[in-house]
């Protein structure tokens, strides 16, 4: 190709001219896959406790959990989490608003403009007790 010459397009069969993006179509994502998708990204940070489950279906105490407020192609997302204590709960929180508003947003094409991320804490495991001796059988 000489200089200043525009490169040639392919003029095969398996070529096809895509309509103007106006006239596409739309992308609609539901409110449930961000909150599917936010919660997933939660999960990963180290730190955060996740707990699921029938029970906790039930009750509705899962953890990392999502509330999302959509308004267009915009949402307000606040995330509830548990942490194991002791925990550098700031910095967990960080992570996780981070990790929402890069990546939850590239993948769900969601404008996401804000973060409230609340913390609960875990106690620590209680230690485990002593196992009791077996009862002595006197023949």
């Amino acid at each position: 190709m000489a200089e200043g010459e525009a490169p040639q397009e392919a003029t095969d069969e398996k070529t096809v001219a895509l309509a103007e993006v106006e006239t596409r179509g739309t992308l609609t994502v539901k409110s449930a896959v961000v909150t599917h998708v936010v919660e997933h990204l939660a999960r990963k940070v180290n730190g955060v406790v996740s707990r699921a489950g029938t029970f906790s279906a039930i009750t509705g105490s899962r953890s990392p959990h999502a509330d999302i407020r959509h308004s267009g192609r915009t949402a307000h997302v606040t995330m509830n989490v548990e942490v194991q204590w002791p925990a550098p709960v700031a910095s967990i929180a960080e992570e996780i608003r981070s990790q929402i508003l890069t990546e939850g947003a590239r993948l769900t094409g969601t404008d996401i403009r804000q973060v409230d991320v609340e913390v609960g804490v875990v106690a620590p495991p209680e230690p485990e007790a002593e196992p009791e001796a077996p009862a002595r059988r006197v023949l």
